[in-house]
């Protein structure tokens, strides 16, 4: 249900002091310091860009131990570049469930959504995924505060967030005693992050998908190809690159890269190296992609963790479906 405008400012204006905790939970500079990781490349542009979204994020997230969290975020939104938004609301949801889970009385996440779902509800729930990363026991109640239909999200950002702080240990074969579609939900989350602790280095990351069990390389392309289109940058010859290297996998990677167009077209931040990307990878303008893929969604909310898990994936299954049926037409080529 989205929001009204009145639960809008509600969320906007409620009395948020600044957390007695502030001191403890927020992150330092290094945290957001992309120099500490041990692969990548240090001295490019692209590591620039990357290193600006981690920024970013890290500041979304220090800004919910403050007081009246949400105006100053709002005020924060407003001022920087569109295509770091997305990424400041993601720290924010990190924040905001890290407070929550800290105190009985939660409230904050559950604002935040209200205030940003229109535009960012994907990215909140991934940024949650980070929060949960960190503490295992709010799990049901970010099934409970967030829309539990989008649940595979949470656990992709669980996901990111090891693979950002613990790079060397995210292909061991370790997804957090996850199996199933857990494992393929926190699998997706490796595989954004892995374009970011290569810092776009395509040749890094497609030697690290290929050191992984070839059980995971669908679900670490689906995800390498959201953050190559989300994060960017984005080069039309990485991606025919990727569908190159992989092509058993390349529906499950333009699936990745369509769920990333969908979430930038809800922020009003599709780039026009974008638009190209998916004329000419998805097979149709992103205006004919996002209204198809929006329709797919489920829209029962599940009651339970497997229900979740299982309408994501029918959702994903039938966006693969769509680009396996283009991908197979003898008029079709990357």
């Amino acid at each position: 249900m989205v929001p009204s405008s009145i639960a809008i400012e509600q969320a906007k204006s409620a009395d948020w002091g600044a957390s007695p905790l502030k001191p403890f939970l927020q992150l330092g500079p290094r945290a957001a310091h992309l120099g500490r990781l041990k692969v990548g490349k240090f001295q490019s542009h692209d590591a620039d860009h990357l290193q600006a979204i981690a920024t970013t994020f890290v500041r979304g997230y220090n800004v919910m131990f403050g007081a009246a969290p949400i105006s100053r975020l709002d005020d924060i939104h407003d001022q920087i570049s569109v295509s770091l938004r997305g990424f400041l609301v993601e720290g924010a949801a990190m924040g905001a469930a890290v407070r929550d889970g800290m105190v009985l009385q939660a409230g904050l996440l559950s604002a935040l959504h209200t205030r940003y779902h229109s535009k960012y509800q994907y990215l909140i729930q991934v940024g949650s995924g980070w929060a949960l990363a960190r503490m295992p026991w709010i799990s049901r109640r970010l099934f409970q505060t967030l829309p539990p239909e989008l649940y595979t999200l949470t656990l992709d950002g669980r996901g990111f967030h090891n693979t950002f702080f613990k790079p060397e240990r995210a292909l061991h074969g370790l997804t957090v005693k996850c199996q199933g579609l857990a494992g393929g939900a926190y699998d997706q989350g490796v595989g954004r992050a892995l374009w970011f602790v290569s810092l776009a280095d395509l040749e890094t990351t497609l030697s690290s998908v290929e050191r992984a069990h070839p059980s995971r390389q669908a679900n670490l392309l689906s995800g390498l190809g959201l953050a190559m289109s989300y994060a960017g940058p984005s080069r039309m010859q990485d991606f025919k690159n990727v569908c190159d290297s992989f092509p058993a996998h390349q529906a499950a990677f333009m699936q990745g890269v369509s769920f990333a167009i969908t979430a930038l077209d809800a922020a009003g931040a599709v780039r026009p190296e974008l638009q190209v990307l998916s004329s000419q990878l998805l097979g149709a303008p992103y205006r004919e992609i996002v209204p198809a893929i929006e329709n797919d969604r489920p829209s029962d909310g599940p009651s339970s963790f497997q229900d979740s898990l299982e309408a994501y994936e029918v959702w994903r299954n039938r966006t693969r479906l769509r680009f396996l049926n283009l991908i197979n037409t003898s008029q079709f080529e990357v």
